[in-house]
């Protein structure tokens, strides 16, 4: 449909300066101490059933990878097929992504056996007197993907129970009676449990279990779809009172989406792309979700742009999308294991902003994520107490960007200034440094790239070239004046390193 647009561009060298801003005159104030849900991370569904494709290994390098021109993400979703003969189909994509670390895969029941259903309006239902059968078909897909080097992290057992016609219904009553009489036998296989899905974000498959605190504990995520959201939706739509009073700490999932339209238009339409930026948005810091997985991931919609559903069209790698670069503003910077924390949401009513924190082997890393919806661009103040790190990388998605380095925000005590360019999605990433212990460290087996240095105080020395497989004290010896511990991380990533130095003297 639309044409693709290029890999994350080259970084650029800008510096920003900005002034001290005093805590009560910026317009957004970030509170390191007040936090909320911690991020599992975003991904996405693939289905060679439906879509007649399996993803290229280069198509997993670049959407589970997290260097230069990758998206970092780190949930994959597939669907347990109703026939037993099927469910290898996405084994070679399900075992690439289980492999590496750090990664979640989960799977979605859409139907049952046909010998285990029962008509139920214009669809058809599980049969309730074979729930038993039904709960032994799902584990057993567990069981098959375990034993064949994808075990699941997680499992649901219906997919859209309030989308009646094409596949399983079901009623919130009978999607809560079975989490709480059936849930807890679907751990067999040491995955987590999810609820049941809904099309619509129809809170009522929730209201019950989580006012149920038997019912609660025998599932470990909540899962929802956005499909009856959009860009016009009251935020009172997504601040959902009930989870966040009585969640008890239970990860929300958004499992699935796409937002309005981008399946018409392609997911290189811009700047109908810039509502899934929006989209996320609220669902992390409206909803608290702490997931946000996108429908195909390879699709002239999805995150990898191919210019024809089929399986032609797919025999060659896919090209980050529009969609792809807005998720990988999100994915590639707040990492699983991220804390959202307080900060101010609405700015100059076009703005919206999220914040994060993270410490990695003593690093301290705060995410910032604003959305600016405007067709103008937005000069936005900052002001983070006990913010560590001096300055800040600017990373920016608009109608002429993708994933590209802005360059560096200068910080001052936790405060500065960012300009937002009209329409845009960026990121800010700001590194600082904690107390440590030292302890020698190698690190020759950090990826291959461009990495900028740290001394312990977060002040950047430069930054080097790492080759891999080599040590890098010993290339860090090039910007280092003095022998100690510095710190690391690549100029398109967040996973730092921390790295003792000897022998120098200059």
């Amino acid at each position: 449909m639309k044409t693709t647009c290029g890999r994350a561009a080259l970084w650029a060298v800008a510096i920003s300066a900005v002034g001290v801003l005093p805590v009560d005159a910026a317009d957004v104030t970030i509170d390191l101490n007040t936090t909320y849900q911690t991020i599992d991370g975003f991904g996405g569904h693939q289905d060679r059933g439906w879509t007649g494709y399996n993803l290229l290994a280069a198509d997993r390098n670049v959407l589970y990878g997290n260097g230069p021109g990758q998206l970092g993400f780190s949930i994959l979703r597939v669907r347990i097929y109703e026939n037993s003969g099927s469910w290898s189909q996405d084994l070679v994509d399900a075992k690439d992504v289980a492999s590496r670390p750090g990664m979640k895969l989960f799977a979605t029941a859409w139907s049952p056996p046909t010998n285990l259903r029962v008509a139920s309006g214009s669809s058809y239902k599980v049969d309730p007197s074979k729930y038993q059968q039904y709960v032994d078909h799902l584990n057993a897909f567990a069981k098959h993907f375990k034993d064949n080097g994808a075990p699941l992290y997680a499992m649901s057992f219906q997919n859209e129970p309030d989308w009646c016609g094409e596949w399983s219904c079901g009623t919130t009553a009978e999607m809560t009676a079975f989490a709480k009489n059936w849930g807890s036998k679907l751990r067999a296989n040491g995955n987590k449990v999810i609820t049941a899905e809904s099309f619509s974000f129809n809170k009522g498959y929730y209201d019950g279990i989580l006012n149920d605190a038997a019912t609660l504990a025998n599932i470990d995520i909540l899962g929802t779809h956005f499909y009856a959201t959009s860009k016009t939706s009251p935020d009172a739509t997504f601040d959902y009172t009930l989870f966040k009073q009585k969640g008890g700490g239970k990860p929300f999932w958004m499992t699935e989406v796409y937002t309005a339209d981008v399946n018409n238009q392609g997911s290189n339409a811009w700047p109908l792309c810039l509502d899934v930026g929006y989209e996320i948005h609220r669902a992390l810091a409206l909803s608290n979700m702490s997931a946000y997985v996108w429908w195909y991931l390879k699709r002239n919609y999805g995150p990898l742009h191919i210019t024809a559903n089929n399986a032609q069209a797919a025999a060659s790698p896919g090209t980050i999308s529009k969609v792809g670069a807005i998720m990988g503003q999100y994915s590639k910077y707040v990492r699983p294991g991220a804390v959202r924390v307080s900060a101010t949401r609405v700015v100059q009513s076009s703005v919206y902003v999220s914040a994060f924190k993270k410490n990695t082997n003593g690093v301290d890393t705060v995410t910032i994520v604003a959305v600016n919806r405007g067709t103008a661009a937005k000069t936005v103040s900052f002001a983070a107490a006990g913010m560590k790190g001096n300055s800040a990388q600017k990373i920016t998605t608009s109608g002429t960007k993708s994933l590209a380095s802005d360059g560096t925000v200068a910080v001052s005590g936790g405060n500065f200034s960012v300009t937002f360019d009209a329409q845009s999605t960026t990121t800010l990433v700001i590194v600082g440094m904690s107390d440590v212990v030292a302890k020698t460290s190698m690190v020759a087996d950090a990826p291959a790239g461009e990495y900028a240095v740290y001394n312990v105080s977060g002040t950047r020395l430069g930054q080097v070239n790492h080759a891999e497989g080599v040590a890098m004290n010993t290339e860090i010896r090039d910007v280092a004046t003095k022998a100690g511990v510095y710190f690391v991380r690549p100029l398109n990533g967040t996973e730092s390193y921390k790295v003792a130095v000897e022998g120098i003297s200059k």
